[in-house]
């Protein structure tokens, strides 16, 4: 059916379809006319000539035919009345003609007028039921065939244009359902995203709260990182203070030593004088007998002496060893402090790093937390605005089916 329409179409067709047209409507009036002089009979050259003229020269050949039986009778009584009575019959026939011709021309006017509005009737009532595929064909030249040539037009153009209507509906219609399909999939995408973004939202609120957290617990490595630099520090001061009490000590080691070996010696010589007071008491005899016992003990003493001297030689050599000993293990934690301490202040370098870059993530975190909020707000608005668009998609496309129930109709051919 819409091919034939598009076929139908004046700007659509093919060269020669004017021709065979032209050759159609010769054909229809040829036609027309043997059923035209059917219908009306002896009346058909008077209704021929009422048709060929306007409602204005029908009025006058209608009023002319009535008007001169009048004139005549009138011109014939006043010029004939002495005349003789012979005259009379004719005047009669006269005016019987005339009348009989007025009559004529009556009838052939009411059967045009009557004609041609039965015929204007029946086409405007076929196109107020839908038929837009009658094409009248006029006889003459008067105001009812020129209505009936202008309705014909109108028909045709009105054809033309439901055609065109019927395929604009049937476009818009597809192109409605396509459009509302498509409203239908974007919106369920659309629901589709502001789901993934909701669960984003969370999944970024979870991220800031653990970041968060973390910043926490930063700060309170930063803290123990703090106290750590401040204890090794302090601790390297006491190691300090302690190497130099262990040279202190090894100095005052090495005095007692001296003053050791200083007793050693006054030791041997207290000896080797007791030994001579020995000898010379033997010399004495008898006389020298009590001073030979002092000497005695003197030189006993003297050998207790040098042996605690050694004694406390040896020990004081030992804790002079132990002492230099301590001295190194001193010097050595006194490096490794200091080389901790570098480490530790390195650690806190960091650890104020991790801080800064921990700070600026949670900024950046609520910034995006921020910009995905109102990413959602506006995909809320899209997915209402879409599921708006498909309804009215829908309500689109019902229309367009409704207005194409209603084109459908309409007869066009």
């Amino acid at each position: 059916m819409r091919i034939q329409l598009l076929w139908s179409l004046p700007w659509q067709r093919q060269p020669g379809a004017a021709t065979g047209a032209a050759d159609t409507a010769a054909s229809a009036r040829r036609g027309g006319l043997h059923e035209f002089f059917r219908y009306h009979g002896v009346f058909a050259p008077g209704v021929r000539l009422m048709r060929a003229l306007s409602v204005k020269g029908k009025a006058l050949l209608v009023g002319m035919t009535f008007l001169l039986p009048v004139l005549v009778l009138l011109y014939e009584v006043q010029r004939n009345m002495p005349a003789q009575a012979s005259h009379f019959s004719w005047l009669l026939a006269t005016v019987a003609g005339c009348l009989a011709l007025a009559v004529y021309v009556l009838l052939s006017f009411y059967r045009v007028i009557d004609g041609g509005l039965l015929q204007l009737k029946d086409q405007v009532g076929r196109m107020a039921s839908g038929d837009l595929s009658a094409r009248p064909a006029p006889w003459g030249r008067d105001e009812v065939a020129q209505a009936m040539h202008s309705l014909g037009e109108s028909l045709a153009r009105l054809a033309d244009l439901f055609a065109v209507v019927r395929q604009g509906v049937a476009a818009a219609s597809h192109a409605s359902r396509e459009i509302a399909g498509g409203n239908q999939d974007l919106a369920r995408r659309t629901s589709v995203s502001a789901q993934s973004i909701e669960q984003i939202l969370q999944g970024v609120g979870r991220y800031i709260e653990q970041l968060d957290a973390c910043g926490n617990r930063v700060d309170l490595a930063e803290g123990v990182v703090q106290r750590m630099r401040l204890d090794a520090a302090h601790a390297r001061h006491q190691m300090q203070q302690l190497d130099e009490r262990m040279q202190s000590l090894q100095k005052r080691g090495r005095e007692i030593g001296e003053i050791v070996e200083l007793i050693d010696n006054l030791a041997f010589r207290t000896n080797i004088l007791a030994l001579n007071a020995s000898i010379e008491a033997a010399k004495a005899g008898d006389a020298g007998r009590g001073f030979a016992v002092v000497a005695q003990e003197v030189r006993s003493l003297a050998k207790r002496s040098a042996e605690s001297a050694r004694r406390i030689s040896d020990i004081i050599g030992r804790s002079t060893d132990d002492i230099s000993h301590g001295h190194a293990l001193a010097g050595e934690a006194v490096s490794a402090l200091h080389t901790t301490d570098e480490q530790v202040n390195r650690i806190h370098a960091e650890m104020q790093q991790v801080v800064s870059l921990t700070r600026a993530g949670q900024q950046n975190s609520q910034d995006i937390l921020a910009e995905l909020r109102g990413l959602s707000t506006v995909t809320q608005e899209n997915r209402r605005l879409v599921e708006q668009m498909a309804s009215a998609s829908n309500a689109l496309s019902d229309q367009g089916l409704t207005l194409d129930d209603k084109v459908a109709s309409f007869k066009l051919t």
